[in-house]
Parts: structure tokens; C-alpha cells; sequence
């Protein structure tokens, strides 16, 4: 662990039976960090931004899991810097149902993503498979038992992508 950061394990009540959350975080926070205390630092050229390392994961039911883990430095509130990987497995679609009004999503959702940068615009790469894939719209057409995968990035306000849909 960094000199003065600061680590703790969060528990986050109600959680749904079955499902675990496991949050952990460093804080490494600002100041001139000295190789010895004897020795006399030059405190405007030794201060470190505070960062905050992140490890988190959720798993559920039906071999569900959500692991995310990088580092977000900042700079007084503004992110300056970040670094963040994600590992998705078997993620309800339905879940974007409660932001789309009658997607009526369904099906599973896979893969990783990271993200890098500073924001607002960071680097985002992605590659996400849906298993399993239907919304309202495709189920009132026959359409049934779809897969769907998805590769691509997002950069300087770009996002290029590969799609393959299939049944």
C-alpha cells in the first residue's frame, strides 16, 4: 500500500438474494511522500495527485459476474487521468430496460472493456457479446434466439465499430 493512503472493504445493503458486491478502494492522497524523513523534499516538485485505486466485483445467480479494477487520478474534483478495466459475464440485458421506456431487452450480455484517459473524452475499447438477444421489438417480429457481438473503440469523439448479429 502507498505511504498515507487509506483502504477500506464497503458493504452495500440490500443487495438481492444471491448477489454479492465486493467494492474495495485506496486512496493515495496528496502531499510530498519523502524516501527518508531526514531528508529535506522540495514539497512544489515532490506532491503527488491523489489517486484512487479501484477493485470491484459482482457476482450472482446464473454464473453472473461483474469485475472492474483501475485507477482514477485526480486532480482537486476533476478526474485528470484514469485507467479502468471491466470483465462482464452473463449480465442481464434487461438491465437497460429501466432506461429505455418498452425495449423490453433480454437475453445476456459478455465480454470486456477498458477505458483510459481523461475525461470527458476518454479512450474507450470494447468487445461485448449478447447471447440470447431480443427486445420488444424484434420478439413482435418473429425474431427469436438472436446473438450479437460487438468490437470496437471510442476516441477523440469517434467511435468505430464492428457488429455481427445472427441466430
Amino acid at each position: 500500500m502507498h505511504p498515507g493512503a487509506q483502504s477500506g472493504e464497503f458493504a452495500v445493503e440490500r443487495v438481492p438474494a444471491g448477489v454479492k458486491l465486493r467494492l474495495g478502494t485506496v486512496i493515495v492522497v496528496g502531499g510530498p511522500h519523502r524516501a527518508d524523513d531526514r531528508q529535506i523534499v522540495d514539497a512544489t516538485a515532490d506532491v503527488r495527485q491523489p489517486i484512487a485505486e479501484l477493485d470491484a466485483s459482482l457476482t450472482g445467480p446464473k454464473t453472473l459476474s461483474l469485475k472492474a479494477a483501475g485507477n482514477i487520478e485526480l486532480a482537486g474534483a476533476a478526474v485528470r487521468n484514469l485507467k479502468v478495466d471491466a470483465d462482464l459475464a452473463n449480465l442481464p440485458a434487461n438491465l437497460a430496460n429501466g432506461f429505455v421506456p418498452d425495449l423490453g431487452a433480454e437475453g445476456t450480455i459478455s465480454g470486456k472493456a477498458s477505458a483510459s484517459g481523461s475525461l470527458p473524452t476518454p479512450a474507450v475499447t470494447f468487445d461485448l457479446a449478447w447471447a440470447n438477444a431480443a427486445t420488444r421489438q424484434t420478439k413482435s417480429n418473429g425474431l427469436t434466439d438472436l446473438s450479437a457481438r460487438a468490437t470496437g473503440k471510442y476516441e477523440n469523439n469517434r467511435v468505430d465499430f464492428d457488429a455481427n448479429l445472427g441466430s
